[in-house]
């Protein structure tokens, strides 16, 4: 079973009309590259401490994890959308004095870093996805075919259940949304899915985690389950099955020359034909197929990938305005 995660202060700021948003630091906050980090499913800000903070360093880099609404310690935002998660992500941006920064999404954190791509065009330098979704509808029969044929036997049986079924689809989600819908949901799937989680992952991230990333189960998945709510689950994977509400192929051209998509062919959680698929939308994207590799083991556990990615990230990021970056000035006591 997934036990509570440790107490630790929150870092928090508060959005214009008085929300609570969690996020953490992972660096130095006075780095040149400022990179706001968007977690999975069933995660949380916490995944920034899976990169090397050497490494970091050396990069001149900081990693700002963001929890999304109603995950850890982020207050709810009832009938978010992607646009209004990128004001969030923009806003707190605002307040650590982060005029332009780069974006990563990890697997579900993808089409939030891409909102982001898209609605803040000027602020975006560069994005990095690992092993990230692919926009509903825009796969092709055979595509479709191989997703579902090397997907774990729980995400295939709940997205067809959504799309052959939209209609009990918003009824569940609409019966998340409710406080006793969320907590019921919470006992009945959440809390199960997250507590067995392991099972479902492919060989090498199992071995990743029992080996060298046990902060996953231990402080990362316990974290997001701090609420108790399955509300934050079913508004990703509602928007996830739905046509996004903008279109990547329209992210500025030279913002997909700095897009960097990394998966590995061995993937269980979203099979890398996503990846394939994203690079069809966005030709001039780099893509880095790993060959055998996990949904994030190639990532957290092979240092010499992770500097690869970071520093590839670095090198194509679109150029800072000549004016300089002012400096990070923090006015919250709880930061």
């Amino acid at each position: 079973m997934v036990q509570p995660a440790p107490v630790r202060q929150d870092r928090r700021f508060t959005t214009p009309d008085g929300r609570t948003i969690a996020f953490e630091i992972r660096g130095d906050l006075a780095a040149k590259n400022v990179v706001f980090w968007n977690h999975g499913i069933i995660s949380s800000r916490y995944e920034v401490m899976s990169t090397d903070a050497d490494l970091l360093k050396d990069l001149d880099m900081v990693l700002i994890g963001i929890d999304r609404p109603c995950y850890g310690g982020s207050s709810a935002n009832p009938g978010r959308t992607f646009k209004s998660y990128v004001e969030d992500l923009g806003a707190l941006a605002d307040h650590l004095k982060a005029p332009q920064f780069f974006v990563v999404g990890v697997s579900g954190g993808g089409p939030y870093a891409y909102a982001a791509a898209h609605y803040l065009p000027d602020r975006v330098r560069g994005v990095m996805t690992i092993s990230t979704l692919a926009p509903a509808g825009t796969m092709t029969a055979e595509e479709e075919t191989r997703h579902f044929a090397e997907m774990d036997s729980v995400g295939e049986a709940l997205t067809r259940l959504i799309r052959r079924h939209p209609f009990l689809a918003r009824l569940v989600h609409s019966a998340a949304s409710s406080g006793l819908g969320g907590r019921v949901l919470f006992h009945a799937f959440l809390q199960p899915l997250a507590s067995n989680c392991l099972s479902l992952m492919a060989e090498n991230d199992r071995k990743c985690i029992q080996e060298e990333h046990r902060e996953y189960t231990e402080l990362i998945v316990p974290e997001s389950l701090r609420q108790r709510t399955a509300a934050m689950f079913f508004d990703d994977i509602w928007l996830f099955e739905q046509p996004w509400e903008f279109d990547v192929r329209n992210i500025r051209r030279d913002m997909q020359r700095s897009n960097h998509i990394w998966h590995g062919t061995g993937d269980k959680q979203v099979p890398w034909v996503a990846a394939q698929v994203l690079h069809r939308l966005m030709p001039a994207a780099q893509l880095h197929v790993v060959e055998g590799g996990g949904h994030f083991a190639y990532y957290v556990c092979d240092k010499q990938k992770q500097r690869q990615a970071l520093e590839g990230l670095l090198k194509s990021g679109a150029k800072l305005r000549e004016e300089a970056r002012p400096p990070i000035i923090m006015h919250n006591p709880n930061i």
